[in-house]
């Protein structure tokens, strides 16, 4: 059995920042060529801003969150191993079985709990460690994460979000066909206006 309960992210997982190449800024860090992640305080592209050729310093299977910029905007799963950048923090599990499913959970979870909470002026640092989840509980446990419950739910809606994108995407590309068609009969009314 599973039960819904607010759980401490710091009973879950360890906050550290990452680790980064002092006194690099990030264009010093990316290259043409480069295969290493490197994760900055970006709410875009999971927060990577290109790629470098330098070691990673940090190892994958992690969330990563900015403590300055939209925070709940910026929280990202990092499946490789990555170099870090100023203000960027890792939360490492303190469980088995975490993977990029559990994170995509989790990170939902997160979202939600912070929403509207933290920003520049208040900083979404040691505190956060103190911030409560809803998650998914084991039955009769203070703590232990119901992971096949997790894993379940997000493989159920992975189709579902696939397929309402693709009727998104559908239904803009008729709308533009559409849109398109009108342009091309104008056009063509206004020609054989001549």
């Amino acid at each position: 059995m599973t039960d819904f309960k607010k759980i401490k992210l710091s009973i879950l997982f360890k906050r550290l920042t990452t680790l980064t190449y002092s006194g690099y800024n990030a264009d010093d860090l990316i290259m043409d060529d480069g295969t290493v992640p490197v994760i900055v305080n970006s709410s875009k592209n999971n927060g990577v801003a290109g790629y470098s050729n330098y070691k990673a310093l940090n190892e994958g299977n992690v969330i990563t969150f900015s403590d300055t910029v939209n925070p709940e905007e910026t929280i990202f799963y990092q499946k490789n191993d990555f170099i870090g950048f100023s203000h960027v923090n890792k939360l490492i599990p303190k469980f088995d079985g975490f993977d990029e499913l559990v994170a995509l959970y989790v990170i939902a979870a997160f979202k939600r709990s912070i929403k509207g909470i933290y920003d520049y002026n208040k900083k979404f640092t040691s505190e956060i460690e103190e911030q409560e989840l809803v998650l998914p509980i084991i039955t009769d446990t203070d703590d232990k994460l119901d992971l096949e419950y997790i894993k379940s739910y997000i493989l159920n809606i992975i189709p579902a979000f696939y397929e309402f994108e693709g009727n998104q995407i559908d239904e803009m590309s008729a709308r533009k066909r559409s849109k398109l068609e009108d342009e091309r009969a104008f056009i063509l009314d206004k020609f054989l206006e001549r």
